[in-house]
């Protein structure tokens, strides 16, 4: 039994030929234990979505609408994650390609030697007439 469920289980208050039902304040108080942070009628405008038969009543599976929206939502944001993380990936590897140790590697080779690597560096670090190497 999934919690959604279980909670829709502990709030349920009307039973009417073995099916449960939320009452509108039944279902104010599955989502929120305390006194509820919106206006009652944000929740009014809520509840009546979720009954979908218009009974004034939500039944287990119009309350289980709710774990798809919030699994779909989950989902959008991993999506959301790995598609920055690509972004960040691309952009990392197109400023390596760019200004990377291997540029100075001839190509074709798959080796760097330390003498290529000292020659680049006092090259590109070294001012002329400070420091000769």
């Amino acid at each position: 039994m999934s919690s959604y469920e279980n909670r829709f289980r502990l709030f349920s208050s009307v039973e009417v030929e073995g099916q449960l039902y939320m009452t509108p304040r039944n279902f104010l108080e599955s989502i929120n234990l305390t006194e509820p942070k919106e206006p009652r009628a944000g929740f009014k405008i809520a509840f009546n979505m979720l009954d979908k038969d218009g009974n004034q009543m939500v039944d287990k599976m119009e309350f289980l609408v709710l774990e798809e929206i919030f699994r779909k939502k989950k989902d959008k944001k991993e999506e959301d994650t790995q598609r920055s993380d690509q972004k960040v990936l691309k952009k990392d590897s197109q400023h390596a390609d760019k200004k990377g140790m291997w540029d100075v590697v001839k190509r074709g080779t798959s080796q760097v030697l330390f003498s290529d690597l000292s020659e680049q560096v006092f090259r590109t670090k070294i001012k002329p007439g400070r420091l000769r190497p």
